[in-house]
């Protein structure tokens, strides 16, 4: 079971800069599908720390929209975005388990659903794209942005399979699902799903977004941002971990500093899934 509120938010904070850039330009490069007519409900699936919100989601609404509700698993969180969030107008908070349960009271409620770096960790994906569907009013559409895989992550995954590893890591895609990291075709995969739950003009794409960390120090404090899992490692198994982790990104090619120019850039690198879908 995952739990949230394992994140630390003051670590949590030092990836915005990656988080920020990274949605930025997912959503300039898909700012057609976001049309507004005004006087939308919206809500915000995966908040975090409302920092995403507040410099990216919130410049972009009309003035007269109704509401904007930021839903999180963690009450760590959703203490840090309340926070963050209290100067401005029409914002609630709900904590909510997105792959639980709705709540009857809150279906047909949306005219729009965006969640940025949450549907990566929701094992039941059928549940959780249900739920959407179920959120937004009849013409309601979503814009959801996560990851198929990303540098970081892929310092955990491929030191899972190593004999030092494995067992330390055995737990490790409990908490880091990424359901689409082995899919040769996550595109068709999340276009048959929201098609079979009735979700129109399903738009699904998969690019790669390139990104250099500037030195190894960046590299370690984005690391160290990273949810906790399952296991039984004492604090010097940790940071031998975390220096294998590094280690790792290096060998990637991908940390500037420490970069062999005669050798190619580490693929995938961060390999976003992009979805946009209507319900009639």
């Amino acid at each position: 079971m995952k739990n949230f509120n394992l994140y630390t938010p003051k670590l949590y904070a030092t990836s915005l800069e990656l988080r920020c850039k990274s949605i930025q330009a997912l959503l300039k490069q898909h700012a057609d599908k976001l049309q507004w007519r005004g006087g939308e409900r919206i809500m915000d699936i995966g908040c975090g720390l409302g920092d995403i919100v507040r410099r990216v989601i919130l410049p972009m609404l009309p003035p007269d929209y109704t509401k904007l509700v930021c839903v999180d698993a963690s009450t760590v969180m959703l203490n840090e975005a309340q926070n963050e969030l209290k100067s401005f107008r029409n914002i609630e908070f709900l904590e909510m388990d997105f792959e639980a349960d709705l709540d009857e009271s809150l279906t047909g409620s949306f005219d729009r659903i965006f969640s940025t770096l949450c549907f990566m960790y929701l094992a039941d994906q059928r549940k959780a794209f249900d739920n959407v569907f179920n959120l937004l009013a009849p013409g309601g559409d979503c814009f959801i942005m996560f990851l198929s895989t990303g540098i970081i992550f892929e310092t955990y995954f491929q030191l899972a399979e190593t004999p030092k590893w494995k067992e330390h890591l055995k737990h490790l895609r409990e908490v880091y699902v990424f359901p689409y990291r082995e899919d040769p075709d996550p595109e068709r995969t999340l276009t048959d799903l929201l098609t079979s739950i009735g979700f129109k003009d399903v738009y699904v794409k998969k690019e790669d977004f390139f990104h250099l960390y500037p030195n190894v120090e960046k590299l370690t404090e984005n690391i160290k941002t990273m949810l906790d899992f399952p296991n039984s490692m004492t604090n010097k198994e940790r940071e031998e971990l975390l220096e294998d982790q590094i280690k790792t990104a290096i060998s990637f090619n991908v940390v500037e500093g420490c970069r062999d120019e005669s050798k190619p850039l580490l693929r995938p690198r961060h390999e976003t899934l992009t979805v946009y879908a209507k319900r009639p």
